[in-house]
């Protein structure tokens, strides 16, 4: 369990580092917009118009894709009650994060603790021990209450040994 956990956060780091390359950023992509649009703005030129209309499509994509990274990180809230308030949001899905992670258990023995391998084993120690089969009591009891499906002769049919010649004959027939 542990193990797994350091992947999955091995993971989230990779593709930090990966979308950081790529130039996932909205926020970032948004305010590098933002402001040459000032700086176009500040010139006055009536050149630029065509430049102004591509930075404003780009800022709104940009704006689509913030809208979207809360939207995910939010879930369906954001959508159902359709404030665009990101800052509100963003402290909500802190707040949510804060309150789904698990800062420490209580073990078998009835101690607390709040090392996050401890609470790993902890966790690894009672999943094998539930999905683990402590055997059956009486086999025959459950096999006996299970309906047959192959009977006598179809078990002959399938076990006995395979004729090529038959095969081709029975086919044409």
């Amino acid at each position: 369990m542990y193990e797994v956990f350091h992947r999955v956060k091995n993971c989230r780091q990779g593709l930090r580092k990966w979308s950081k390359t790529k130039n996932f950023n909205a926020k970032k992509k948004i305010t590098e917009i933002q402001a040459k649009l000032k700086d176009i703005g500040e010139n006055n030129s009536p050149r630029m118009a065509g430049e102004v209309r591509q930075l404003e499509t780009e800022l709104g994509k940009a704006w689509e894709q913030e809208e979207a990274y809360w939207s995910q990180k939010y879930r369906k809230e954001w959508r159902i009650k359709g404030d665009c308030n990101t800052t509100f949001f963003q402290a909500a899905v802190a707040q949510r994060r804060n309150r789904n992670r698990i800062s420490g258990i209580q073990r078998q023995n009835g101690l607390w603790t709040e090392d996050d391998k401890e609470v790993a084993t902890e966790f690894e120690g009672y999943f094998q021990n539930i999905f683990q089969s402590e055997g059956v009591a009486n086999e025959e009891e459950i096999i006996s209450a299970i309906k047959a499906r192959v009977d006598a002769r179809m078990n002959r049919d399938l076990t006995s040994r395979f004729e090529h010649k038959t095969s081709f004959q029975n086919i044409g027939t």
